[in-house]
């Protein structure tokens, strides 16, 4: 998972990730918070409070991770919807025509939009893309590959969850939660001689490991795991098709 020098980041890093992912819910709040200062309302002030005095700790702290922005978004949201309440009522006095509340309605049908769309475009579909910040260290959805390659030499070997299999990658995750059906798995962190018909290590141990298998043992291929880990997967040819 790396150590705390590795994830450390610029002090302005959460700043640009809300701008990059949050947009509309950053700008709406910005104005939010004036207008929570000007009309001195309590509870929008304390959560404007509650935002900003998180977001300038955690910009302080030279660690820094992408879901801590969670806890800045929370009050955020609660800001944003009293300017979004404001909008309403101020334009909608009584006597007051529908028209004078389209500004209003545009712009919170806008900011409505902009966040469904950026929650679908990030849970459903690019979950796993590192265009986006909050995707960190995600799995690559390319490694689920690997897992059907390892259930595929099963069942043709008719060993099926208890096919041996030696994991030789000091950086394995997630393989544990997937292969955790299979009853004859070990993970020895390091290159070693290997007797199982499925052997699995990373790309940097590939030359070693050729070395050190016999003959008989092919590559099946090479599955990213996520940014910078890609494992390779080494089966005995007697488990050919």
């Amino acid at each position: 998972m790396g150590g705390i020098a590795e994830r450390s980041a610029p002090w302005y890093s959460y700043l640009a990730w809300l701008w990059r992912e949050e947009k509309p819910l950053l700008l709406l709040g910005i104005v939010g918070m004036v207008a929570a200062l000007v009309t001195r309302t309590r509870f929008p002030v304390f959560a404007s409070a509650w935002s900003v005095s998180l977001l300038v700790a955690y910009s302080i702290l030279p660690y820094k991770t992408p879901w801590i922005l969670l806890n800045v978004l929370l009050p955020m949201c609660i800001v944003s919807g009293y300017l979004a309440q404001t909008l309403w009522e101020r334009t909608g006095q009584p006597g007051s025509s529908w028209g004078r509340r389209l500004p209003a309605v545009a712009l919170i049908t806008a900011a409505l939009a902009a966040s469904i769309y950026r929650s679908v475009w990030l849970n459903f579909y690019h979950y796993d893309d590192q265009r986006s910040a909050f995707p960190y260290v995600q799995t690559d959805r390319r490694f689920l590959d690997l897992v059907a390659r390892v259930e595929q030499i099963g069942n043709h070997a008719g060993t099926g969850v208890a096919t041996p299999i030696m994991v030789e990658s000091a950086e394995y995750w997630p393989l544990p939660w997937y292969l955790r059906d299979y009853t004859n798995v070990g993970y020895f962190g390091r290159v070693i001689a290997a007797n199982a018909p499925v052997v699995i290590g990373s790309k940097k141990q590939e030359t070693e490991l050729r070395a050190l298998l016999p003959s008989n043992y092919e590559v099946a291929g090479t599955y990213p795991s996520r940014p910078g880990v890609d494992l390779v997967l080494f089966f005995s040819g007697d488990q050919k098709h």
